[in-house]
């Protein structure tokens, strides 16, 4: 990267065995485990109106093991409900709020490669708010993170 050159965004990044470093760096193991180190990430505001569950995020993942899930929901001063699907199905907790705080919810759930991971919201009033969900995180725990480098000071 030349001087005075921005960095890429890495905005709905998938990551898929590439290597840190080069050939003799850090690669990404064939199955996973749950950590805070973000893969693929989709960090916009989704939302919806719906009092049904409605698809508001999916991300594909591109590994086996298990995955991190992270999301953000606010729904303004009126309640909503949101749950995290896989492929379709529910496999996470259901998630309420209310008020107009947005609350921060995370999940280990395991995957194989190919699997969707989906965000589903709903709002909880009939007869007015809506829900929003954004920084919706895939992540993993490295192999060795020493082989990145350490904090010294």
């Amino acid at each position: 990267m030349k001087c005075g050159e921005s960095m890429p965004l890495l905005d709905n990044y998938l990551l898929d065995n590439y290597l840190i470093d080069g050939a003799v760096g850090l690669s990404i193991p064939d199955t996973v485990s749950a950590g805070d180190v973000i893969v693929v990430g989709s960090f916009s505001s989704s939302s919806t109106q719906s009092t049904a569950f409605t698809k508001v995020k999916e991300i594909k993942v591109n590994k086996t093991g298990t995955f991190r899930v992270r999301f953000e929901m606010s729904s303004g001063a009126y309640g909503a409900e949101g749950v995290i699907y896989k492929n379709g199905i529910i496999v996470g907790t259901n998630r309420v709020i209310s008020g107009s705080i947005t609350q921060s919810f995370f999940e280990d759930i395991s995957f194989v490669k190919d699997d969707l991971v989906q965000i589903y919201v709903k709002r909880t009033d009939p007869s007015v708010g809506s829900v929003t969900v954004r920084n919706f995180t895939v992540s993993i725990s490295l192999p060795d993170n020493n082989l990145i480098g350490s904090v010294i000071l």
